[in-house]
């Protein structure tokens, strides 16, 4: 017998306080390609369009960043709390010196964009990554397994999103990468869409909606728990009857499981029994009815 449960998310809006948005909760860093390969067509335009109608739209106090690479990684915009009165017009200044030239060293700039990040206070709620590039990387440490390695075992949980344009893009990394940071990728071959994914960059993040969660499983007489993926396994004597097995998600499993699909709702395995006795056992196994399974949240925290 196999039961699954149902893991969703929750987008990260802004919330809402006295009429006026804010987003004091959320981290948004932004890497944007200046490779030469940008000034091909309207794409350096279309780049410039998304991200001041992007600053245009960002809640007051989400703490925002702007990172730059081609050969080399830059700080364009160090993240600090977004206070749209005083800082708009610095910030049109900032974008309006975003270029196009040199090589693609995406991994400098994704480096630098998640290191912005890990430098945020430490009690926001989420934080995330955009990463914009219209080519492959040319420059620097260009293999897949760098850019894996990068997202493993990262000191503060950050989500990764990914937006490429044109048709010299490794799709197959960017994908990888949206993945491992349980974001979204997008795809366009005109750059005139990016100026829309990017203004509103802010409202594809997305967090898982429990924060810890631990599951209360009581085996009827003759079950046995035999693997829960993704879940570590303790067991107690209940007491009353069969062992309680508690199921904890390993560290961060969770956020991935909530951000496979940008925010989307998606199940999850959460584990699978067999009567003792494996799958030619004899034994017929209890009927629905005499199977007790109580599931409980420990602990939850909407994000």
């Amino acid at each position: 017998a196999i039961v699954q449960i149902g893991v969703g998310s929750n987008r990260l809006l802004p919330t809402w306080d006295g009429g006026a948005a804010t987003g004091a909760h959320i981290g948004l860093i932004v890497a944007v390609d200046e490779s030469a390969s940008m000034s091909e067509g309207a794409r350096l335009r279309h780049l410039r369009e998304g991200l001041r109608a992007l600053v245009d739209r960002l809640p007051k106090g989400v703490h925002f960043g702007l990172v730059g690479f081609s050969g080399t990684a830059r700080d364009l915009w160090p993240a600090r709390p977004w206070a749209p009165e005083t800082q708009r017009s610095e910030a049109y200044s900032v974008i309006g010196q975003v270029h196009a030239a040199g090589g693609t060293n995406t991994y400098a700039g994704l480096a630098r964009a998640l290191a912005m990040a890990d430098g945020l206070p430490p009690d926001l709620l989420h934080r995330h990554v955009i990463l914009i590039t219209d080519g492959r990387p040319s420059r620097g440490l260009v293999q897949s397994e760098r850019f894996i390695d990068l997202l493993a075992n990262r000191p503060t949980p950050t989500g990764l999103s990914t937006i490429g344009v044109g048709e010299n893009l490794d799709v197959d990394l960017l994908r990888k990468l949206s993945a491992l940071g349980g974001g979204n990728t997008w795809l366009f071959a005109d750059s005139a869409h990016l100026v829309w994914a990017i203004a509103d960059a802010y409202r594809v993040i997305g967090g898982p909606t429990v924060q810890e969660l631990a599951l209360e499983v009581t085996l009827a007489e003759g079950w046995t728990l035999t693997e829960a993926p993704g879940l570590s396994v303790e067991s107690f004597d209940s007491g009353t009857g069969p062992g309680i097995r508690v199921l904890r998600p390993l560290p961060r499993r969770i956020a991935t499981w909530a951000g496979q699909l940008g925010g989307a709702e998606e199940d999850c395995d959460a584990g699978a029994g067999e009567p003792d006795g494996g799958a030619g056992a004899s034994a017929a196994p209890p009927a629905a009815a005499d199977f007790p399974t109580r599931l409980a949240v420990d602990h939850t925290g909407i994000f």
